[in-house]
């Protein structure tokens, strides 16, 4: 039975839409289960899908799942929604029965059978023991003869749960040999059952359910995928058993392979999960916005490069950058969005500097360098493509300095790629925005920046003065300290 691996389009799993895979995802996981289907018919396999979060390992996780279900029996367990259940075992094989449960009424017939099983092994251990004191120790007041009666009652369960175990795994052998031999189920070996989310879920739940994985269904023909954010899933489990503790060493016990999903560029997490109107009605709705890059691609490309200069991982960057996409929806007034989020990035991390830029005119490259921590790459470049021309920016024309004469020529420029870095661009737009009028005085006469007040050198300051020439001075124009208001108000909506 042949697969579709053309991740290109939406598909639907589970009652659940799946996007178009825009990382270039699908090559790896044809690659993966091919690996995992081999090995897998004839062993069991625990596979740890690794990657931080925003690295798309559970769109990863669902789409490999809806690939390969029609060829053979999957089973997709998101282990963070079944948290609220005390039992991962309860869990798993109620998500088997659910998603399974369309098969021949001989394989849920076997899975009923099983599960039978399973609910002895969801026995508290607790009533047994007091089941035992009341029948075994009534009337006897000699506490030495009590504990006795405790400890005989849980050797009982834990040997009666040893073998209801035991004929669990024998019953998942049984479920293998019914495929292998299509007697049951028109699908192929191995079984493949994913679990995804375990990272989030509480430490206690997260070492069990690898427990249960390695202890219960330690069958040859099943395959397991585990995917998590193993660093993260470390620190769970040092929850429980202390920060001294090997957590890699100890999650070794449980996986037989590692595969490492690389994170993505950040342009592309930008673009997967902008808003859909931003995506494809971006001219319109970025019109508010100063300057204006002439695509959706060129905006988020600029934004990713200042969230790359910040150093910070997927999580955070996605976090300023859904709070600049809130902020273009729903603000009027005209605003530079790659300052506003240089700005709110400062109020989370270097405050000081951030109070010193709200309350006085400081040079921003000089406080980042003479500060300890010198965690921004202020010199990283930026290449923006802005969009010039008369109709945008209505610069009609430039004064243009020869060796012994100045004259005005006509605006000619269009799309024109701008390069510059991070610290110069943003010392450039305060600067700019802190101009009242959009003017320069030239000979003692005041020349309007529209009609040759500004001279034909193509670098950033340029740029910015030809976007806002239509603006500055406006009741649109979002001013210089208007924008401290519009990053606090953004910081309490997390």
């Amino acid at each position: 039975m042949s697969m579709n691996w053309d991740w290109s389009n939406e598909v639907e799993y589970l009652n659940e839409k799946l996007p178009p895979d825009n990382l270039d995802r699908a090559k790896y996981a044809k690659f993966l289960y091919e690996v995992a289907a081999r090995r897998g018919e004839t062993s069991n396999l625990v596979i740890n899908i690794n990657a931080e979060w925003g690295a798309g390992k559970t769109h990863f996780t669902r789409r490999l799942a809806q690939t390969i279900k029609e060829k053979h029996p999957t089973v997709y367990v998101d282990a963070w929604k079944q948290d609220f259940s005390d039992d991962p075992l309860l869990a798993i094989f109620s998500s088997i029965s659910e998603q399974l449960g369309d098969q021949s009424d001989k394989f849920i017939t076997l899975v009923k059978k099983t599960e039978k099983k399973v609910g002895v092994l969801l026995k508290g251990i607790a009533p047994a023991i007091i089941q035992g004191i009341v029948k075994k120790t009534t009337g006897i007041d000699d506490l030495s003869e009590i504990a006795k009666s405790v400890t005989e009652n849980v050797i009982e369960l834990h040997k009666e749960k040893s073998a209801v175990i035991e004929e669990i795994k024998k019953d998942l052998a049984e479920w293998v040999r019914f495929i292998k031999q299509k007697d049951a189920i028109n699908k192929e070996l191995p079984i493949f059952i994913f679990i995804d989310e375990l990272d989030r879920c509480r430490p206690s739940y997260a070492i069990n359910l690898l427990e249960i994985v390695k202890h219960i269904f330690d069958v040859k023909g099943l395959v397991f995928f585990i995917s998590t954010d193993t660093d993260q899933l470390q620190h769970s489990i040092k929850v429980i058993y202390g920060q001294d503790f090997d957590a890699q060493q100890y999650l070794g016990r449980f996986f037989d392979r590692r595969n490492v999903l690389s994170a993505p560029k950040t342009r592309a997490l930008l673009e997967s999960r902008s808003p859909e109107n931003l995506k494809n009605d971006y001219l319109s709705l970025t019109q508010n916005i100063i300057p204006q890059p002439v695509s959706f691609h060129d905006f988020t490309q600029t934004c990713s490069d200042i969230l790359d200069a910040f150093q910070i991982n997927l999580r955070d960057s996605l976090k300023y950058y859904d709070r600049i996409c809130d902020i273009i929806l729903i603000e009027e007034r005209n605003f530079d969005p790659f300052l506003l989020m240089f700005m709110m990035y400062l109020f989370d991390t270097e405050k000081p500097i951030y109070q010193k830029l709200k309350l006085s005119n400081i040079d921003i490259s000089s406080e980042i360098m003479t500060n300890e921590k010198n965690k921004l790459g202020i010199h990283e470049k930026l290449d923006m493509n802005l969009n010039l021309s008369f109709e945008k920016t209505k610069v009609e024309s430039h004064y243009f300095k020869h060796e012994y004469t100045t004259r005005i020529i006509k605006n000619n420029y269009y799309v024109e790629l701008i390069k510059t870095n991070l610290i110069n661009y943003i010392n450039t737009s305060i600067a700019v925005l802190k101009i009242d009028e959009p003017s320069t005085i030239q000979n003692r006469v005041t020349t309007s920046w529209r009609t040759g007040g500004l001279e034909k050198t193509l670098n950033i300051e340029l740029s910015l003065k030809m976007s806002w020439s239509e603006i500055k001075g406006q009741p649109s124009e979002l001013k210089y300290n208007e924008y401290f208001d519009l990053i606090e108000l953004s910081t309490t909506l997390d």
